[in-house]
């Protein structure tokens, strides 16, 4: 990938631009630090959109993932590839267990509030750049109305928790996870 110049940024003007840029791709990737205090930490923002390649379940675990810039996220369902368990509950949506791209355009912004853009050519990193650093649009403002259905009653919830309160007191299990 070619780099594009590097420019002193201010790192919430970013942040928030690049989540504006965000809507209009539908492969996006952006990790950020929140400011965490570590000594060893360089980048405050790591970021890349736009897919030349998409990786399946399959192609992760079977590590066939090449150098370069990777982005995506592991399921938790993924552990069932790695580890002697069963999926017992049903999947909650359509999600693969897996997924990675290989970014068009991938940018860091570093701790000091330099900004830098890797393209596939030069044209196409200035062009990245450019949007960039385009003064973010006014987002509109509204409601957004989401409705939210429990997939047990509460009083299934409470006798659940109760049970799984019982094991851990005989000494059957010692940590859980239960949402």
């Amino acid at each position: 990938m070619i780099k594009a110049s590097t420019y002193k940024v201010d790192p919430r003007g970013i942040e928030h631009r690049l989540l504006e840029l965000s809507s209009r791709r539908s492969f996006f990737a952006l990790y950020t630090s929140n400011s965490y205090p570590n000594t060893e930490k360089r980048y405050e923002i790591i970021f890349g959109w736009g897919a030349r390649e998409v990786f399946t379940d399959h192609q992760v675990v079977s590590n066939t993932l090449s150098d370069g810039w990777k982005f995506g996220f592991l399921g938790y369902e993924l552990r069932t590839q790695f580890e002697s368990v069963t999926q017992e509950n049903d999947a909650l949506g359509q999600w693969p267990h897996a997924q990675f791209f290989t970014p068009k355009v991938a940018g860091v912004l570093h701790t000091d509030g330099t900004l830098e853009i890797w393209a596939q050519d030069a044209f196409a990193a200035e062009e990245a750049m450019r949007e960039v650093m385009d003064k973010p649009k006014r987002l509109a403002s509204g409601h957004t109305s989401l409705h939210f259905e429990p997939l047990e009653t509460k009083d299934e919830y409470v006798a659940n928790v109760n049970a799984l309160k019982n094991h851990i007191q005989r000494g059957d299990i010692y940590e859980v996870n239960y949402c």
